[in-house]
Order: structure tokens, then sequence, then C-alpha cells
């Protein structure tokens, strides 16, 4: 449901879930993911919360936080959990790009640029890291390499609207 843009559906249909295993963290962090998605972030947020709580080493859980904050635009926090993630996995591509995100989003461009481009080296098909990195590159005006990441992040989740919005803004 949500790849076909029907994000209010697909959150019903996740609360359903969520009512028959609420013990399952994976099913919390997917409420957080389409909480975040239809901008209801402190709802996204307690979830997220809620999913590390049943999971101690839940990085992906970790990882949701970062992005909920950000969007927030509470960027220490935002940092903090990405770093939170990273120190139980220094080798995770999402938590790498979250804080690549971060750190884009605090203008340290030239160290999001490297953190996006390591998280890709481990795992190319992340469409966040894509997304971001033509988000980046965009602000550092190299808008040829950036439509070429953005395009990348696009076919790679086509639900995705921030690439196609940076897209749009160059167009």
């Amino acid at each position: 449901l949500r790849a076909l843009g029907e994000r209010e559906a697909a959150l019903a249909a996740q609360a359903r879930g969520v009512a028959l295993d609420p013990a399952s963290p994976w099913a919390h962090l997917t409420s957080a993911e389409l909480l975040r998605e239809l901008g209801r972030l402190e709802d996204a947020l307690r979830a997220a919360r809620r999913a590390q709580e049943l999971d101690e080493d839940d990085r992906p859980g970790l990882v949701e936080e970062s992005r909920v904050l950000r969007h927030m635009a509470r960027l220490p926090e935002a940092a903090t959990a990405a770093r939170r993630a990273l120190a139980i996995d220094r080798r995770q591509p999402p938590a790498i790009a979250a804080l690549a995100h971060v750190q884009a989003a605090t203008g340290d461009l030239a160290a999001a640029l490297v953190a996006f481009d390591h998280a890709l080296g481990l795992l190319p098909t992340l469409a966040e890291a894509h997304a971001g990195r033509g988000a980046t590159l965009v602000a550092l005006g190299r808008h040829p390499e950036a439509l070429e990441a953005l395009a990348r992040a696009i076919a790679l989740d086509e639900a995705d609207h921030h690439p196609h919005a940076v897209r749009a803004e160059l167009h």
C-alpha cells in the first residue's frame, strides 16, 4: 500500500499488525516509518522508541528515531540517535546515511558527501543515501551529479517524495 502511495491505508493495516503482535519491534518500526511519511512526527517518534524498548539492539529503530528527529529539526538529538546505532554496528549503511543527513542539515556538506558515499559503498541500493547525496550535491552546486543521484534514488524507491521534490527544484 505504501508503494502505491496509500500511506493512510498502509498505516491502518499496520495498526492491525501491531494489535496482533504488540511485542514486535518490526511492527512498531514500520508504523514509525509510515507516521513519519505522513508528517505525524510525535507519533512516529513514540513508535520508533517503542521498537527500541522491545529490542535493545534495535539499530533500525535508532535510525528511524534519527530520521524523525531530523524532520523535527532536533538535529543534535538526531545525530545522537544515529551515533548510537553506529556504536552497535559501525558498518550499518542506514545509520551512516542518517548521520550524513544530519551533517548536511547542519551545513557540513563535505562530511555529509563523504558519509553518503561511504554508505553507498557498503550498500549501493540504499535509496535514502542516493537521495541525500543528490540533495547535498545540489547544495554544493554540482547539479549534473545531483540529477544522476536523484534519478538513482527514484529508481530504487519511487514512493519517496523527497528526491522527486529536489529534482523538480533543479528543472
